[in-house]
């Protein structure tokens, strides 16, 4: 009922449901597309014939990568960064296959708001440090930016939904002053792809 009369584009996460059968359904109910934690489990998604899958994951090392390269080419599989050596790795590996992936740059919001480090997991600092791997993402051959993500794992400790709202909207801050920071920097210049 939250969303009831609202617009929102929700992505399930499957690392909990692990099974295609469930997704599918939540993609009839009108998700518009998957998470998974890694390639693997987007493999097993994208094989039952979903095509709009995130890693919300980090995804290193030649093998992931090559592999995450042969998956794009069945689907629209989307991978967040946080680091530009891995920016680099992704480009390489993408271009040497002639394919372009879609990439987010992960922001940590798990240092923001009420959260005192809690689950402090992946992700850049929001802001000027975000940009530069934007821009990067955007100057980098094989590779489509897609916008931004972050995590903030701690908001279950919230047991009232006012609180949890506003460490919700505490750690959204940073994200959508990035966001308008990147389109003041690089959208608005026309240095997207």
């Amino acid at each position: 009922k939250f969303f009831e009369g609202l617009r929102s584009n929700v992505r399930p996460h499957t690392k909990s449901i692990k099974t295609p059968i469930i997704a599918h359904k939540q993609l009839l109910a009108g998700a518009d597309g998957i998470c998974c934690a890694k390639v693997g489990e987007a493999e097993v998604m994208a094989a039952s014939g979903i095509k709009d899958i995130l890693i919300t994951n980090e995804v290193v090392g030649r093998q992931k990568i090559e592999r995450l390269v042969n998956l794009s080419k069945h689907c629209d599989v989307k991978v967040a960064v946080d680091n530009p050596i891995n920016i680099t790795e992704l480009s390489s590996i993408a271009s040497e296959s002639e394919a372009e992936i879609g990439v987010l740059v992960d922001i940590n919001v798990s240092q923001f708001g009420k959260f005192d480090g809690v689950l402090d997991l992946c992700g850049v600092l929001p802001g000027k440090p975000a940009l530069s791997l934007a821009r990067k993402v955007v100057e980098t051959k094989g590779l489509i930016f897609k916008g931004l993500m972050g995590y903030e794992g701690g908001m279950a400790k919230f047991p009232g939904f006012e609180e949890r709202r506003d460490a919700f909207y505490s750690a959204l801050k940073p994200v959508v002053e990035t966001r308008d920071l990147i389109r003041d920097e690089i959208m608005a210049r026309g240095k997207s792809k």
